[in-house]
């Protein structure tokens, strides 16, 4: 039986309200824990508030963040940044992590 990542509801809304995140997904296959290793890493997919702000060192500050929040590596993508749908990990499968 799959088992569901554990994650910290609490400290993932936490820390998408201090960096002005809109909303936060994470990628279907990165849901269930049962094949993972502690080092797997986690893709998340982030949409900003328009009043957020929108730079370099924000973006990898919330990517560092959630790493400690979740306790694994993470993988960050802006969704309003990507062009190609073929660069991105699709929405298909994905869970909204916040907000809940």
């Amino acid at each position: 039986m799959a088992r569901l990542l554990p994650i910290d509801h609490s400290e993932i809304a936490r820390v998408c309200e201090r960096f002005g995140v809109a909303t936060l997904r994470i990628t279907g296959s990165d849901l269930l824990d049962d094949e993972a290793s502690p080092t797997s890493s986690i893709t998340f997919l982030v949409e900003f508030a328009p009043e957020a702000q929108r730079d370099f060192a924000s973006f990898f500050a919330l990517g560092d963040e959630l790493q400690r929040t979740v306790g694994r590596p993470v993988e960050l993508f802006d969704r309003r940044a990507l062009r190609s749908p073929s660069a991105a990990p699709s929405l298909t499968g994905t869970e909204i992590v916040y907000p809940v």
